[in-house]
């Protein structure tokens, strides 16, 4: 939902993309140019109106919010090769990164190619959040299933410096999946669980040194957005 009561919202089985204002029961505008192809996610840019999406035929595309018309779009990616269910998120004005399972891709819309793998996870490991730290540094959490388990898995917060498709630092956070980590201040991040019995967030400064777990959620913890500097919502 944007600022003028407007939905967006997706299919990921039809191709279909649509705009909705709140209160008016048909669309005001259909997304023009998506072929045959699954939407893996939408994400749209907050204060603007671009939008972007990850689809099997499109590749990583950028889109017009008020026109619903194709900006901008790169086609050599691994999400166009591979196909659906890949996720998205900028980390500069013209990068973005994409993942899915243990690949994360960063793509440049402006130069419209991409421009390098980070693959240091192992094969059985799930990328689940990637997000930008600053200038060519980004940090992930990702799961993996331990060998000979059914339900127990190890998960990582990992830092990586981008330019030179390295891994420079990673510390095991819960022992279940970890599903997310957000930057709340400078030097400052904060993890959480995808497991329901897990009712702590753990909070790491830049070195991946453990700084506190946070107590008090009584059930499982579904996401955390920051408000302003050292201050968030879980």
């Amino acid at each position: 939902v944007d600022d003028q009561d407007r939905l967006l919202t997706w299919q990921d089985s039809h191709d279909q993309i649509e705009f909705f204002e709140i209160g008016n029961p048909k669309a005001l505008t259909e997304l023009l140019g998506l072929t045959i192809g699954v939407c893996g996610q939408v994400l749209r840019e907050e204060g603007s109106n671009r939008f972007w999406l990850c689809h099997r035929t499109l590749g990583l595309s950028v889109w017009d919010y008020d026109s619903g018309k194709l900006i901008d779009s790169v086609q050599s990616t691994k999400a166009k090769e591979i196909g659906d269910r890949w996720t998205v998120n900028p980390i500069s004005a013209n990068m973005f990164a994409i993942w899915k399972d243990n690949l994360i891709e960063l793509v440049d819309i402006g130069e419209k190619k991409s421009v390098r793998l980070l693959e240091d996870h192992d094969d059985d490991v799930t990328i689940t959040s990637v997000i930008p730290l600053g200038e060519d540094l980004l940090a992930s959490t990702s799961s993996s299933l331990k060998l000979g388990s059914d339900n127990v898995y190890q998960s990582s917060l990992c830092i990586w410096k981008t330019k030179e498709r390295m891994l420079i630092k990673s510390v095991s956070t819960f022992k279940s999946g970890a599903a997310g980590v957000i930057s709340i201040g400078k030097d400052m991040l904060v993890c959480w669980s995808s497991n329901p019995n897990n009712t702590e967030l753990m909070v790491f400064n830049n070195e991946l040194e453990l700084v506190c777990n946070l107590k008090g959620h009584t059930d499982r913890i579904w996401g955390a957005r920051k408000v302003s500097e050292n201050l968030f919502v879980s």
